[in-house]
């Protein structure tokens, strides 16, 4: 059997209501989306990430995303959101 992609496996995870994990491979999706300079995506991602870790209590998740979110602005040349992202998360 062959192994689902990460598309996929949120995909599935969506379609089953399985949001508790989600909150967790989201980040990672968003780094492997902002590595391949999928930029849109890896935004989609992390807002979607954040939603799901605050609704759910997930400190850690949420964390995670926001220093995904401040690379991203970074990348953008955007120096006053990637502060306020970096400073959110800590």
């Amino acid at each position: 059997m062959k192994p689902l992609s990460d598309e996929d496996l949120i995909a599935r995870l969506r379609a089953e209501g399985t949001v508790a994990p989600l909150a967790g491979i989201l980040p990672l999706l968003a780094l492997t989306e902002l590595a391949e300079r999928r930029m849109r995506e890896a935004q989609a991602s992390v807002a979607e990430g954040l939603e799901l870790s605050r609704t759910l209590g997930y400190e850690n998740d949420e964390t995670g995303l926001l220093g995904v979110q401040a690379r991203i602005a970074a990348l953008q040349g955007d120096a006053e959101a990637c502060r306020d992202s970096a400073r959110e998360a800590l």
